[in-house]
């Protein structure tokens, strides 16, 4: 058997040597296998015989991994064998490579397909990896690969939200296998906070955050202590601080459109038709964007709540002090702020900022 084990890698290293590469699937995957099932006698192996991994694994070769990737649509809901062993290899034993590998094969390339079972494989591919991921290999397989995959997630959270997609009930299924494998990730990895990164990262690429509730609140319930932490900062610092630079904008280019308008008017002799042309005064049109924002701003505080509720035990005491200097300092005063400067860090400790103030917004904080 060790003879033919031998003759097949040697094989395999010969045709990975020239351009034809077909027909490499069967000896590739026995030794992926071996590599994954055996990996000290299977190196040992290779290494007397002057069989060298990165002649297989090179840059020059990764347009062929991208068809075996790719292939594996066709075998959906489950990925091929071959392409769970190489993933399972790469994430185990190689996290530099598949680091290369996730962000150019699949973020860049399985995403730049408009077909949707290519996007539905990236999903399925994603939780396989993250089922994979441990103490040991976290940095680079979850912080420097999985979490970047900037296109993966934006698919996905569209594919969620959006009803009318043709992978809205797929990406349905993929968020409650996700949230099945953060809930134990999250117990095991006391690091860093699998659920709170993704949900963070997912909330980046939405314009209504109600429409992602029902992704990020099932995570919240399970969120390990650094997770509830990261999630609570993240709510009145970085989401709040972006939100108020964002009606800022909004509010300037109104101001500014309207004395355009006026100027235009002005020019034409023609106020009457302008003043018809903007039927909302400049006030109502304020109120008006305001008051998306102060949706935001409830779903922001219920948020808070949720975590609240459901999530805070007595042994997160700073937490539950800090969830409550929050929620009583803006339900019974008004905090004069200076003006947000995006370009400088603001103090994590400061929960002095509020998107809006008003007695929708206060009902709920109290």
């Amino acid at each position: 058997m060790l003879s033919q084990i031998e003759t097949d890698f040697k094989d395999l290293w010969s045709k990975f040597q020239t351009e034809d590469k077909s027909n490499l699937k069967d000896d590739l995957n026995l030794l992926l296998g071996c590599l994954n099932a055996y990996p000290k006698e299977i190196k040992h192996f290779l290494s007397e015989n002057n069989l060298k991994l990165k002649t297989i694994f090179h840059e020059k070769n990764f347009d062929f991994f991208y068809e075996l990737i790719s292939q594996s649509s066709e075998s959906l809901p489950n990925l091929q064998p071959i392409c769970m062993e190489l993933m399972t290899y790469l994430v185990c034993t190689e996290t530099e490579l598949f680091r290369k590998i996730w962000i150019t094969l699949i973020d860049v390339k399985l995403f730049s397909r408009k077909e949707s079972e290519k996007k539905y494989l990236g999903f399925k591919l994603f939780l396989f990896c993250l089922n994979l991921i441990d103490e040991m290999n976290l940095n680079a397989v979850f912080n420097e690969s999985l979490l970047l995959s900037d296109r993966l997630i934006e698919n996905l959270v569209i594919s969620f939200v959006n009803k009318q997609s043709n992978l809205n009930a797929l990406s349905r299924d993929i968020i409650k296998e996700l949230i099945d494998i953060v809930r134990v990730k999250e117990q095991k990895i006391k690091e860093i906070s699998i659920g709170a990164s993704l949900a963070i990262k997912a909330i980046k690429h939405v314009k209504n955050l109600h429409d992602l509730s029902d992704f990020v609140s099932p995570i919240v319930y399970i969120l390990n202590d650094k997770g509830l932490v990261q999630y609570f900062d993240f709510l009145i610092n970085d989401l709040t601080v972006q939100q108020i630079e964002l009606l800022n904008n909004e509010k300037l280019d109104l101001v500014l459109e309207n004395k355009e308008a006026g100027v235009v008017a002005s020019s034409n002799g023609t106020h009457d038709e302008a003043n018809e042309k903007f039927k909302l005064t400049e006030e109502q049109q304020l109120q008006a964007k305001t008051e998306r924002y102060t949706l935001k701003q409830i779903w922001i505080i219920n948020q808070i709540l949720n975590l609240s509720k459901n999530s805070l035990t007595f042994q997160n005491e700073e937490l539950i002090k800090n969830v409550l200097s929050y929620l009583s300092l803006h339900s019974y005063f008004n905090i004069n702020m200076p003006k947000v400067d995006m370009g400088k860090s603001h103090d994590k400790n400061c929960y002095s900022q509020i998107l809006v103030k008003n007695e929708r917004v206060e009902s709920h904080l109290r």
